[in-house]
């Protein structure tokens, strides 16, 4: 019986041989050369297909390897070494995975295994095209199929471990990835991924052990270092996750999700000119990042840049046109610079896309406020406490704008409900103080100012309207007292009203 090379040219052959021996020497046009020739003289030469196909690949030109691996497939099984079939159907499955093309990569991977069942490595790369494809359970059944064809197998654990995770399951996920530990304990992946779970639990201390243990078994793994990063802002340390940071950017300087990390830890720490220099990084690497400009818009926003604040918010919601807090947050600058209607239709874009966005409604609650619409004004600040009734702010907003409409029973209400969510906040004191000085209720009003004092003891504005109140209780000494205090705190209302009134006490 009459084999392939039996039937081959000489020429081909040789031609072969030379495109082999260039590939060693590391001249891969050489060799695609070779292989090239030795097909014009054999077009039905499988072996230089497959050769040829391997190098394309090598070199990352996926369309021209897929070409070849399907000519291998469409020779005569009968001529053409089996095996030879088979490879190129995965191969090429390979290929299409390389490109995305994830359904035409699980048809060659499952023509590889109708053709040879017992392949492990066929399950688990069509495991992982079914995973990028979203079909998860397909995903876990491929991989379950790998490790049962290859028990020792760890990435298939990792893998397995991952769509776990992804579905949730994160005890399975843990068990995956324990068992690839203990199949490799070199293997840095699965150290990193059992962190990641670890982290999401908000287990930092585990997490930050197990992306120690992946920079052990790999020093230049980027992801493991941010990740680790995270852990440590978790935990407030800060100059850890730093440090993390800036590794993750030395190891891959084009790493944006890093700087951008970066940026968000120094904002927190209120270091607004480097959190904008991290954030500016990330947006040169990734110019679509909506959220890198949105919070670098934040960054100027507190620095009291309010135009750049409006320009980074405008690019955010250019990038992303349903980012709620972009358009709320660009709203507060408008209104900063004195563009309060303006303002008030950022919040009602913010709240359009989001109904249940309660800081937007508070937002615009101050906005009409300041047009002196405080009926509008209280019924933002309603809402916004339908969505969040654990808000003392608001409530004590709301007490004030019921206050300056004359309604101080309301006022009172509110703050007092203020009081009770947050019973150290001074400034519901204060205003409810003032709503039972309005009502002419001054001992109780004497109170609140003293409750104010406790907690803001350099409130000169509660001293003052203290002094009044004492003075309606003809406590002429304590006002008087009250009344110097405050002047020593910079606001002299009190003293000048009781020596108007000729009612300071010697």
């Amino acid at each position: 019986m009459e084999t392939t090379k039996d039937i081959l040219p000489n020429a081909a052959i040789k031609a072969c041989e030379r495109a082999k021996t260039a590939y060693e020497q590391g001249d891969t046009n050489k060799a695609i050369a070779y292989f090239t020739k030795a097909l014009e003289l054999a077009p039905n030469y499988g072996e230089a297909y497959d050769n040829r196909g391997a190098i394309y690949e090598e070199l990352g030109d996926y369309e021209k390897a897929i070409a070849d691996y399907t000519q291998i497939i469409k020779l005569d099984a009968n001529f053409e070494n089996i095996g030879y079939k088979i490879t190129a159907y995965y191969n090429r499955g390979g290929n299409y995975h390389n490109l995305g093309e994830y359904k035409k990569a699980i048809a060659d991977y499952t023509e590889t295994i109708r053709l040879f069942p017992d392949y492990a490595p066929t399950y688990y790369d069509r495991g992982l095209a079914y995973f990028n494809l979203g079909d998860k359970n397909q995903a876990i059944a491929d991989y379950t199929q790998a490790i049962k064809l290859n028990p020792n197998d760890a990435e298939a654990y990792n893998n397995r471990g991952v769509v776990y995770k992804d579905l949730g399951e994160d005890k399975k996920a843990i068990r995956d990835y324990n068992q690839a530990i203990k199949i490799d304990p070199n293997y840095a992946d699965p150290y990193h991924n059992r962190g990641v779970v670890y982290k999401d639990l908000g287990k930092y201390k585990e997490a930050i052990a197990d992306f120690t243990k992946a920079i052990e078994s790999d020093p230049n793994y980027a992801l493991a270092y941010n990740n680790r990063a995270n852990a440590y802002d978790n935990l407030g340390d800060t100059d850890k996750a730093i440090a993390d940071y800036k590794q993750a950017i030395k190891i891959d300087p084009n790493y944006a999700l890093a700087y951008y990390n970066c940026g968000l830890t120094y904002y927190n720490l209120e270091d607004y000119k480097e959190a904008i220099a991290y954030y500016t990084q990330a947006i040169i690497i990734d110019p679509n990042d909506a959220a890198a400009y949105y919070n670098r818009g934040r960054s100027y926003r507190d620095l009291e840049k309010y135009k750049k604040a409006i320009a980074d918010f405008t690019k955010a919601i250019a990038i992303d046109p349903n980012h709620a807090k972009a358009y709320d947050n660009r709203a507060y600058s408008y209104e900063k610079l004195g563009n309060i209607n303006e303002a008030i239709k950022d919040y009602n874009r913010a709240i359009a896309i989001d109904p249940n966005y309660a800081f937007a409604y508070s937002n615009r609650a101050y906005a009409y406020y300041a047009l002196g619409d405080k009926n509008k004004a209280i019924a933002d600040f309603t809402q916004a406490i339908k969505l969040e009734p654990n808000n003392a702010i608001v409530y004590c907003a709301r007490g004030v704008a019921y206050a300056d409409l004359g309604e101080h029973k309301k006022a009172l209400a509110d703050h007092a409900q203020a009081i009770k969510i947050d019973p150290s906040f001074a400034t519901a004191y204060y205003n409810r103080a003032l709503a039972y000085y309005n009502l002419e209720e001054y001992k109780k009003a004497v109170a609140d100012f003293t409750k104010a004092i406790e907690f803001d003891p350099d409130r000169a504005n509660a001293y003052n309207n203290r002094a009044l109140a004492y003075a309606n209780l003809s406590d002429y000494k304590n006002a008087t007292k009250d009344a110097k205090k405050a002047c020593e705190l910079g606001d002299n209302y009190a003293l000048e009203y009781l020596t108007q009134n000729k009612l300071l006490s010697d």
